[in-house]
This record gives C-alpha cells, sequence and structure tokens, in this order.
C-alpha cells in the first residue's frame, strides 16, 4: 500500500461504520440534543473511508433505508438510527452476516461432499440385515 492510500473496506464494514458512528450519535442526543453532532452518511464515508463518489453515498444510504435500519432525521440531510438499526448492529451486522453466510456455504459444500462419499461407500443396492431390512 502506497503512502497516502486508504486500506481497502467492504461494503458490510462500511455499512456496520455508519450505523455504529449514528447510533453514537442517537446515543449523544437523547443526553443532550444541544450536543448533536450533524453527521451525515457522506461526512462519514469521507472521513473514515475517503469515499467521495455520490454514487456510492447515494448507494449506502439506499441499502440502510431498504432494510429499515435508518430513517430521515428532522434536520434536512441527517439520518437517524432506527430500533431495529441498532438491534441489527448491536447482535449482528453486515459484516458478521456476511461471515456466517460464507461460513454456511462452506459447510454445505463440505455436507455435499461427504455425502457423495458416503454414495460411493453405501450403494443404494446394498442391505443391512442387522438394521431390520431384508
Amino acid at each position: 500500500m502506497k503512502k497516502n492510500e486508504l486500506p481497502y473496506y467492504t461494503l458490510e464494514q462500511k455499512l456496520d461504520r455508519i450505523l455504529q458512528l449514528l447510533k453514537v450519535r442517537s446515543f449523544t442526543k437523547s443526553i443532550e440534543p444541544k450536543l448533536q453532532n450533524p453527521m451525515t452518511i457522506e461526512l462519514i464515508l469521507s472521513s473514515n473511508f475517503g469515499v467521495t463518489d455520490n454514487d456510492e453515498v447515494e448507494y449506502i444510504t439506499k441499502i440502510l433505508l431498504d432494510d429499515g435500519h435508518i430513517e430521515p432525521d428532522k434536520t434536512v440531510g441527517l439520518y437517524s438510527i432506527t430500533r431495529n438499526g441498532q438491534k441489527f448492529v448491536d447482535e449482528v451486522g453486515y459484516e458478521k452476516g456476511r461471515i456466517d453466510i460464507d461460513n454456511k456455504r462452506e459447510i454445505d459444500r463440505l455436507t455435499i461432499k461427504s455425502l457423495k462419499r458416503s454414495n460411493v461407500a453405501f450403494p443404494k443396492n446394498v442391505t443391512f440385515p442387522f438394521f431390520g431390512q431384508h
């Protein structure tokens, strides 16, 4: 990696980071409304990941809105995390969900591979009298 080059982040990492920061903002706002930090999604992506592409900002915002994890705030241009979003980021998050899906796919692949070997080891036309089959 070059000196001024930012590391690569996955979409899931970006989505999780936005939700985490919006959760902190929500907590701060509940304690002292005057301390509300006007954190836009564009600002979060720019300062944390170096993202300045408006299309990517809109795409990420759309994902979070469609999933029900954020909603437009009363202040124009800002978004608030929903209760569903808070629960999601605390329990699972996008990154862990992606890892779980990858792990499930690998388990399924290995299970199918194992079943194919078992099918070769025990052909279908073999009977097992000790199990009560004739």
